[in-house]
């Protein structure tokens, strides 16, 4: 061995072995650091002349496992989930109110029961029609109120999902732009460990705003994507990714590439059988409309006529109910769909 090879073999040594000092000295800087992944350097051995073998560094390696982090990721969208399901329950049992307590549904009905009892077994007792009428009176306040506090819940519901939608296009953003610089780094650039922990952070600030529900089975979204275009999937997309990789209640998201164009894109098929789910639903509160509708009328036929035969002014009963199809954002229009499904060939472009 020539005393260049010996010397270069040495500095090689001394290069790695600052590389991975200052490896570590990262890791114990950022010990404390929120999502920050422990990295370790990447050293291969190189052969040098005849007779020796240097060192050089060709990475950093992220001491990571990937099955927990993904574990990790689906327990918090569910408990994301979780969270928000049990604080929008429990508004709306405040709107309710404790069974049995004053101020409550339950309550007013009840005393509106009692009074028109009363009311039926001593008709021309003035106390026991205007004992029917205040009853009648607080029943249709008691309706409005919650009626109102639906509402109100329901305003806070869609404002907390336009902000939510808003930071998972900000995250989604992020993601993309980190994606395009780590294309852009060659393997042993150290920044590149960093640049993953920014996207697993923002990976994981996703999950919790999206919550993965169970996709359907691969072969019966094939089966919807092949009757939406009419023709084979391989005829239109060289590449189609059968497992989705994102799933909600009503669709499910599936990668493809286009075969003419070469564009990476993603296909939204609607859950097979939405449609009737989505249909009985909207009858069932179009049902309950109705009835409130029906209570609404007798109350105010009753405080009419109780205040024909008193001369007390009588305060007009007021609740809120239209008449018509009950409409409930967009879910409307894919309730009148039929068929089994159907693919969303706008394609979103990834």
């Amino acid at each position: 061995m020539s005393l260049g090879s010996a010397l270069a073999i040495a500095m090689s040594g001394l290069r790695a072995n600052q590389a991975a000092l200052a490896i570590v000295s990262s890791n114990i800087a950022n010990a404390q650091t929120p999502g920050y992944v422990t990295q370790r350097s990447n050293q291969v051995e190189t052969l040098t002349g005849d007779t020796g073998a240097s060192v050089s560094v060709t990475g950093v390696n992220r001491e990571l496992d990937q099955f927990i982090q993904a574990q990790l990721r689906s327990e918090t969208s569910g408990g994301a989930y979780a969270d928000q399901m049990a604080n929008v329950l429990t508004q709306l049992q405040s709107v309710y109110g404790t069974p049995g307590e004053a101020g409550t549904l339950e309550v007013a009905f009840a005393n509106f029961t009692s009074a028109l009892q009363s009311l039926s077994t001593n008709s021309g007792n003035p106390s026991a029609q205007i004992a029917a009428v205040t009853a009648a009176q607080s029943l249709a306040q008691q309706l409005n109120a919650t009626t109102q506090g639906i509402q109100a819940l329901r305003s806070n519901a869609e404002q907390d999902i336009n902000i939510s939608v808003g930071q998972a296009n900000a995250a989604m953003t992020q993601i993309a732009q980190i994606n395009t610089r780590l294309q852009g780094l060659k393997p042993p650039d150290p920044t590149a460990a960093t640049l993953m922990d920014q996207r697993d952070k923002a990976i994981d600030q996703l999950s919790q705003l999206a919550y993965r529900a169970n996709g359907f089975p691969p072969e019966i979204a094939r089966q919807v994507v092949e009757e939406s275009i009419g023709a084979p999937i391989e005829s239109v997309f060289s590449f189609y990714e059968e497992m989705p990789f994102a799933a909600a209640s009503i669709s499910q998201v599936h990668r493809a590439r286009m075969r003419r164009t070469g564009e990476v894109v993603a296909i939204k098929v609607q859950r097979p059988g939405i449609d009737r789910i989505l249909r009985r639903d909207l009858k069932l509160i179009t049902f309950m409309l109705r009835m409130a509708k029906r209570v609404h009328q007798a109350l105010r036929r009753l405080v009419e006529r109780m205040g024909a035969h008193h001369p007390r002014k009588l305060p007009r009963c007021r609740l809120e109910l239209q008449d018509g199809p009950v409409r409930l954002g967009g879910l409307s229009r894919a309730a009148s769909h039929g068929g089994m499904g159907r693919a969303d060939l706008g394609l979103h472009h990834l």
